[in-house]
């Protein structure tokens, strides 16, 4: 291992890996990425492979519009399938409080650029012919959004930044980091010091721990989500379905993949648990009867990063400069990845991002500058 480097990424996830491959894409190729276990390990690795567009917030839409354009043609870009379909998103809502409360979002969504739609059971029943529309009174339907799948896009990234001339390290914990009289760090490591202009912390359950070795407080909490996956079948579901806390989508393996929340804050373990399989069973079976006795194959847990306004931490550290943080997504950081490497790129390389993320700086928190999102699933 090298002893110094221009930029330190902590976390091998897919937004440390996107970072560092958008930014030897601009020449920036002093780049050494660091992961504690294995790439793809922390939250990437055990998310539910969705990549939707339509939140409640300008911020978000803008954001991940943009992502979704990268992701149509990150495969080629990357030149590794990571599996991208554009499924579609179907949001099912059963009240009429509910599907009055979609329309406006829907109204919202389309003032920037995510032109999603109500529309009846009769239509989302020939979008999804598995449906049993007795669940929902009317859905909303936005057919760019989709998904890929988790490890092919980080072996993805993870190859396109080595053939970029990136040091990706796996095995290698941090375990303190210092600043220097000469305004740069050492990143002490498992396998050795490195000294670094930057150090970026995409860390995700771990980022907490890596902003306190600087004194930085990220005010976040943990919130176990668990998933599940069945055998392999033929392809019939579409979309992703959403109703409520509930989501599931079909993988190119043909795997049903989803979960549902269980209420279980401020976590310290991600077992999974058989209260969770029967509820998710439950309510999965209720809008998709097919699904009744079809064999589980596998399930398991991981960690929502939850910011206090459920918005992610992107950008500098003002009282710590070189120090800049791209975590807290509660819940989406996996769709956000390729938009948030370009961006911290930027602002790496260049000074500034394309597109403004001044109001996502860690110093909302403390001004009480909160940012406004409610359509966190899972």
């Amino acid at each position: 291992m090298r002893s110094s480097y221009d930029c330190v990424i902590i976390g091998g996830g897919v937004s440390g890996l996107a970072i560092a491959y958008e930014l030897a894409k601009r020449g920036y190729r002093d780049v050494a990425v660091l992961e504690e276990s294995y790439l793809g390990s922390g939250s990437t690795g055990r998310c539910g492979s969705g990549i939707r567009a339509q939140f409640t917030s300008a911020d978000q839409i803008v954001l991940l519009r943009e992502s979704e354009a990268i992701w149509e043609h990150l495969s080629e870009e990357l030149e590794y399938d990571v599996h991208f379909k554009a499924c579609g998103y179907l949001f099912l809502w059963d009240t009429p409080e509910l599907v009055d409360k979609a329309r406006q979002n829907v109204a919202f969504q389309n003032r920037y650029g995510v032109m999603s739609r109500i529309i009846d059971r009769q239509e989302a029943k020939e979008i999804c012919p598995s449906l049993n529309t007795d669940s929902f009174l009317a859905g909303q339907w936005y057919d760019k959004d989709g998904m890929a799948f988790p490890f092919d896009t980080v072996t993805g990234y993870a190859r396109a930044a080595r053939r970029q001339g990136v040091d990706i390290m796996t095995s290698t914990r941090v375990f303190e980091i210092e600043t220097t009289a000469a305004h740069t760090f050492t990143v002490h490591t498992t396998q050795g010091n490195i000294e670094t202009k930057n150090v970026v912390n995409a860390a995700g359950p771990e980022a907490r721990g890596i902003a306190a070795m600087l004194n930085v407080d990220l005010p976040y909490r943990l919130d176990k989500h668990q998933i599940m996956a069945t055998e392999p079948l033929e392809q019939f579901l579409g979309p992703m379905l959403v109703k409520g806390a509930l989501y599931y989508l079909q993988t190119h393996r043909g795997n049903v993949v989803g979960g549902t929340d269980t209420g279980d804050q401020n976590a310290t373990d991600v077992d999974s648990t058989f209260e969770f399989l029967t509820k998710f069973a439950k309510e999965a079976t209720e809008i998709v009867p097919r699904l009744a006795g079809v064999k589980l194959m596998r399930q398991w847990a991981g960690y929502y990063v939850m910011s206090p306004d459920a918005h992610p931490v992107l950008g500098p550290v003002d009282e710590v400069p070189g120090f800049f943080q791209a975590n807290g997504y509660s819940g989406h950081g996996f769709m956000m990845g390729p938009i948030v490497g370009r961006l911290l790129a930027e602002y790496i390389a260049d000074g500034k991002p394309s597109i403004d993320i001044d109001h996502y700086n860690f110093r909302r928190f403390a001004r009480g500058e909160l940012l406004t999102e409610k359509a966190v699933i899972g």
